[in-house]
């Protein structure tokens, strides 16, 4: 077993530079903002996307590459994060340097650095583990590429040769469309959206028909949830619609969006659907909230 360390790049310090300008303006809408939706919509944004950042950070720190005897192992985040390559898979590799050409479709990336998933110019889908393009190696498995920046690279080079393991360039063909509707794993979420979005427009009606809303409900507030407007029953069922309205275009959008990146890899696909479940999360967790002091 050998370990090599991935090479310094400018990764860790693009992140984080991008992380604080985030949060800046996070916080300075935050003074600027004095509506209760969002308000929580921002803050739903502010810990997601800080965990993001967090992750690729620290990928970006603790990346290091084993080669094993049965295997090459792309290890992240102290070892809780781990990609086992089977050395039976790899069937050649490529060395590459300078501009990282493509198109992210996961992940965290630049021209100069990639984590995540990526269509390479020419390679296609592959998942990159590359802290600096002054020396990357791809490997051509069967079911996926992988790129990889070993410090040593000659060193890794030579090990690599050492397990029958040939260098030679190659290109991939065009991704074939794919079907999501045939895919559980999307359409349980999408479904589940669907429900929820569902419930945001025809709760408030449902409440209205049967006389359980009050005659006066809130129908804006301030970031402190103390009203700001005041209306009917029915004017409330009214912009709670249109709220759930506004979600059905988000998940249209995510939806299509879902279809095109599924064309490379799949599990990014996955990634909008549930963008659009936490957006109609948050607004029928809110509609909760009002019914619940109305």
């Amino acid at each position: 077993m050998k370990t090599y360390k991935s090479l310094k790049g400018i990764g860790f310090f693009y992140i984080l530079a991008i992380t604080i300008l985030f949060n800046i303006l996070i916080v300075g809408s935050l003074y600027l903002i004095d509506s209760y939706t969002l308000v929580n919509l921002i803050y739903a944004l502010f810990v997601i996307c800080n965990g993001y950042q967090i992750k690729y950070m620290i990928i970006s720190l603790t990346t290091r590459y084993v080669i094993h005897e049965d295997r090459i192992e792309i290890s992240s985040m102290w070892g809780l994060r781990k990609i086992r390559i089977p050395i039976n898979t790899i069937e050649k590799y490529m060395k590459a340097e300078g501009t990282i050409r493509g198109v992210k479709l996961s992940g965290y990336g630049s021209h100069n650095f990639a984590f995540g998933k990526f269509v390479i110019s020419k390679l296609g889908t592959t998942s990159m583990f590359v802290t600096s393009n002054k020396a990357i190696i791809y490997l051509d498995t069967i079911d996926m590429n992988y790129g990889i920046s070993p410090d040593s690279i000659e060193d890794f080079e030579k090990a690599l040769f050492e397990k029958g393991i040939e260098k030679s360039e190659w290109e991939k063909a065009a991704a074939k469309a794919t079907y999501l509707y045939k895919d559980k794993k999307f359409m349980i979420p999408f479904m589940l959206v669907t429900l929820v979005i569902f419930v945001i427009i025809l709760n408030p009606f449902i409440l209205y028909l049967k006389g359980a809303l009050p005659n006066k409900m809130p129908l804006s507030f301030d970031s402190n949830f103390i009203p700001l407007e005041y209306g009917p029953g029915k004017k409330f069922a009214i912009a709670q619609a249109v709220y759930g309205v506004l979600n059905m275009a988000i998940l249209f959008c995510m939806y299509y969006a879902s279809h095109f990146y599924s064309r490379y890899d799949k599990k990014s696909a996955y990634k909008f659907i549930y963008v659009s479940l936490i957006i109609a999360g948050v607004f029928l967790a809110m509609q909760f909230r009002i019914l619940a002091n109305w």
